[in-house]
């Protein structure tokens, strides 16, 4: 398991955009409606990745939480975490220092399948220069 992160304001600035992101909101909203869930489970499963961001919680044990907030099969909770971690934590993994492909081989999922993922800060992501690094560039850092 990475580091515990004990403050949201100890995340990566590009971080705690990416998990304030209305687009993430949307996705999760969108894949507990799909698989017939209430607000309460979009709450839960938007704080279980969180959990995992700050260290809390094991990417291993996502499947079983899932399969306990949402009610399915252990089948289903596994492809609902691969989607889940493929959108909201595979972004932001290597700036946490997350090992999200050993948790997909581990659910039977080939991680190069998912190498079009483009990582938050990776320079695919975004040409213009993060405000960390324009304010070291200004410094002669």
């Amino acid at each position: 398991m990475a580091e515990i992160i004990r403050t949201y304001a100890e995340l990566p600035e590009s971080v705690q955009d990416f998990l304030s992101d209305f687009g993430g909101i949307d996705f999760i909203s969108d894949l507990v409606k799909k698989n017939g869930g209430t607000g309460e489970a979009e709450s839960e499963l938007t704080q279980l990745v969180r959990s995992v961001v700050f260290g809390t919680t094991a990417l291993s044990n996502i499947p079983t939480k899932v399969e306990t907030v949402l009610g399915v099969d252990s089948e289903r909770a596994k492809q609902i975490s691969i989607d889940l971690v493929k959108n909201r934590i595979f972004p932001i993994a290597e700036l946490l220092g997350l090992d999200v492909k050993s948790a997909l081989q581990s659910w039977g999922v080939d991680p190069s399948e998912y190498n079009d993922v483009v990582s938050v800060g990776s320079s695919t992501e975004s040409e213009e220069p993060s405000a960390v690094q324009s304010a070291l560039a200004s410094h002669g850092a």
